[in-house]
């Protein structure tokens, strides 16, 4: 999937199908050096750089004029990242590669047809505002979460001549493949997994939203102190549940947590009815 991503990235003269390509994990899992690596094959100027908010800002849209790609490296997954409806919908209209109207700081708007494809890179899933079905089926998921211990020395050795030529050989053969097939990519069985899951499952954000009337980061740490992780989580999957949603796990639940409000959490030692001691998980004081 990655060479016949990066085929139609740098070969394709059309934004068909129309995609976003979303690549998320933890730190150290060579999600930006994949990146880079694309960049340097394109050639920086054919390249924006626009993070999820930035893409929809009053004056950045324009930035995307003629370029190839938009490759935002960590984007994040913070409240100020986030997806509006409204914005959803011009990632809809960028990835159709419709004419959109932009603006120019001190100058006059004009018309602006886009032609970059869109790539992100974030830590964890962000929450989309927009989660209509439109939206979705343009979104291609691809998990990266193994660590890897690589030398620093492989960062400038993946940009060296003999691996871009390498890089761009088999991403052509991959669009090949691509073309082959009616213009659809090869979706691996982990990615179907991840497009499910991601697609059917509600916002933790909501539900903080719901819960406690804002999701400002200091607020909610300040609310969830000495709070016990296991009935915070059991209110979201009753939330979840209510509206028809499937539930994060607890681990991801208390990932999301940590990367959005950076929330960190302790073991307290307490007693239980019968007298034997447990402990217990806490949201503690950050």
């Amino acid at each position: 999937f990655y060479f016949e991503m990066v085929g139609f990235k740098l070969f394709s003269g059309e934004l068909r199908p129309p995609a976003i390509f979303l690549t998320y994990g933890p730190g150290q899992t060579g999600k930006s050096a994949l990146q880079e690596t694309v960049v340097k094959a394109a050639g920086r100027q054919n390249v924006s750089t626009l993070d999820l908010a930035q893409i929809s800002g009053t004056f950045t849209t324009a930035e995307m004029q003629d370029k190839l790609i938009n490759i935002c490296g960590e984007t994040g997954s913070g409240m100020s990242r986030e997806i509006s409806k409204a914005d959803g919908e011009l990632l809809k209209k960028l990835t159709d590669g419709q004419t959109i109207t932009v603006q120019r700081k001190n100058k006059d708007p004009y018309e602006m047809t886009n032609t970059a494809k869109l790539w992100f890179v974030s830590n964890t899933l962000p929450d989309f505002g927009d989660t209509s079905s439109g939206l979705l089926r343009r979104l291609y998921i691809i998990p990266c979460r193994v660590p890897q211990n690589w030398e620093d020395q492989i960062y400038d050795k993946m940009q060296e001549p003999e691996a871009l030529v390498w890089l761009i050989n088999m991403a052509m053969d991959g669009y090949i493949r691509f073309l082959n097939r009616g213009r659809r990519f090869a979706i691996s069985d982990e990615m179907r997994k991840e497009g499910r899951t991601y697609k059917t499952q509600d916002s933790i954000m909501d539900y903080i939203d719901q819960r406690f009337s804002t999701v400002e980061p200091e607020v909610i740490r300040e609310r969830l102190e000495g709070a016990y992780l296991s009935e915070i989580y059991d209110d979201y999957r009753t939330f979840t549940a209510d509206g028809g949603g499937k539930a994060f796990s607890k681990r991801k639940f208390l990932e999301k947590l940590r990367n959005e409000f950076g929330l960190e959490t302790e073991k307290v030692r307490q007693m239980k009815e019968d007298g034997k001691p447990t402990n217990l998980t806490v949201f503690k004081k950050t």
